[in-house]
């Protein structure tokens, strides 16, 4: 058979490029971020990737893993705009419906890989790679965020027959009134303590401190007294089983709700997208 290129030797695994396999060597990289072998540059200094990105990258290698399982093995040569625009396309079509914001984080990831130490062998095959033609995917969804008196609304739905309805609530409430944190950021909120801070004038605060993922930085939310009963409640910070769940329950319930008004979204194409509320509550 063909071979070309080097062999890539490292404490694990041996590849060549006539057997280029796309998520082991994206796996070897994950591997040698987790281990610490792999660092980032940051500012003339090299710095451990953090868990977050290092979980981006775990989920895109399964989204990529079942790509090419239904669309056929990815060879160096092949890695062009026209992959892209494949990859695009059969996610934008899958039966999951997953976001574009989704979509954009596994493109993402995908041309982070290319330019690091495990793939560095295998550039000279990827000739017609241009990483400006792999352009995120614009967003042509509907947002909409809940006012005050809509979130007291959802607040007072009587759950007490449906536990897991009632959970997937007031982790919502509890989010939306501390500073509406990303999903990856609130989970890291498991089994925190309450700290009770005083202010110049010596007043007392309860609040929650944490470090983002994404930035690193250091944030002190102060805790309202729905987010109070809602932590007496669960006995702690109440916790999502599954984030997939909380989208479908919470739809359930901003129907239960009455969020009925229709959302409008005109995309630069025209085209004018339309939902009511509740479906689109996430």
């Amino acid at each position: 058979s063909q071979s070309f290129g080097n062999v890539i030797t490292n404490n694990k695994k041996k590849l060549i490029s006539s057997q280029f396999e796309l998520t082991a060597i994206w796996q070897d990289f994950v591997d040698g971020m987790d281990s610490g072998l792999y660092k980032h540059k940051n500012k003339g200094t090299k710095e451990p990737y953090s868990k977050n990105t290092i979980q981006n990258h775990k989920g895109s290698i399964k989204r990529w893993a079942e790509f090419e399982k239904k669309e056929g093995k990815i060879l160096p040569h092949q890695i062009n705009e026209t992959l892209h625009s494949r990859f695009v396309n059969y996610y934008e079509n899958h039966e999951k419906q997953y976001l574009n914001n989704a979509n954009n984080k596994w493109i993402v990831c995908f041309k982070a890989l290319i330019n690091k130490e495990p793939m560095k062998a295998y550039k000279k095959q990827m000739i017609d790679y241009d990483s400006r033609e792999w352009t995120e995917v614009s967003n042509q969804t509907l947002s909409w965020a809940l006012t005050e008196d809509e979130l007291d609304t959802l607040y007072k739905l009587d759950l007490t027959n449906n536990p897991e309805y009632d959970l997937y609530r007031d982790v919502f409430v509890f989010n939306a009134h501390t500073c509406g944190m990303r999903i990856g950021d609130y989970l890291e909120l498991k089994d925190k303590k309450i700290k009770t801070v005083q202010d110049k004038a010596g007043n007392s605060f309860d609040v929650l401190e944490f470090n983002q993922q994404k930035t690193g930085g250091r944030v002190v939310v102060p805790i309202p007294n729905i987010g109070l009963n809602i932590i007496k409640k669960h006995d702690g910070i109440p916790m999502p089983e599954s984030s997939q769940r909380s989208n479908e329950v919470l739809k359930i319930l901003g129907k239960q709700a009455k969020f009925n008004k229709t959302i409008y979204k005109k995309l630069k194409s025209g085209k004018i997208l339309e939902a009511k509320q509740w479906e689109i509550l996430t």
